[in-house]
């Protein structure tokens, strides 16, 4: 993994630890929709809502359907934020 990976992957996992308390450590990477009792469209959707504070990033509720597993949520991140960056107008940047 890359450093942006890991960190997104890490912030992540705080997500699903604070969302998913009976999960231990080990278990939150291979975390999905089948996995965990708990998780249900509602924490789907405050999954979304807790990486968009947790990344100061606009995922939107569109995605729901695709998050249904850790490694969706991370992917998810990496492509908002990517997107995210991209938007920002060229005279914002710094060279």
């Amino acid at each position: 993994m890359t450093d942006q990976s890991d960190d997104v992957a890490a912030r992540v996992a705080m997500i699903f630890a604070r969302l998913f308390p009976d999960l231990s450590p080990n278990e939150i990477p291979a975390a999905s929709m089948t996995s965990v009792r708990d998780w249900d469209s509602i924490a789907t959707l405050s999954l979304i809502v807790e990486a968009e504070e947790e990344f100061g990033i606009t995922i939107g509720l569109d995605s729901a359907d695709v998050v249904e597993s850790f490694d969706d949520l991370c992917r998810v991140v990496v492509r908002s934020r990517r997107i995210s960056f991209e938007d920002i107008p060229p005279r914002h940047l710094r060279h």
